[in-house]
């Protein structure tokens, strides 16, 4: 898995994944927000990932959740690992309303 984070001027924090999305890289999710504790938005955009772990999905909706008063917005997601999200509580305004990566600016 590879990810590029990028901090823009505005205090969003940008995630981008691509690859294959796995256990580890849920941690690193974690890893990532905290560090970034300045961060007002963070995004994290699966756009370019080819294939997800269900387990690791799963291992990010508690990130999601308890975002330390933040706002999260998930991106490029597909079906199914929205819904599994959402089972894991994460609300459904989170998760974007499109299924595409962010725009690379």
């Amino acid at each position: 898995m590879a990810v590029e984070v990028v901090e823009r001027e505005s205090g969003e924090l940008v995630l981008r994944f691509r690859g294959e999305f796995s256990a580890q890289d849920a941690r690193d999710i974690h890893r990532a927000m905290a560090g970034a504790r300045r961060a007002g938005t963070v995004t994290l955009d699966f756009g370019r990932v080819q294939r997800f772990e269900d387990f690791a999905v799963a291992l990010v909706a508690p990130y999601l959740v308890a975002t330390g008063g933040r706002r999260v917005r998930v991106v490029g997601l597909g079906q199914h690992q929205r819904r599994i999200l959402e089972y894991f509580g994460v609300p459904g305004t989170a998760l974007g309303d499109d299924d595409q990566p962010l725009a690379h600016a």
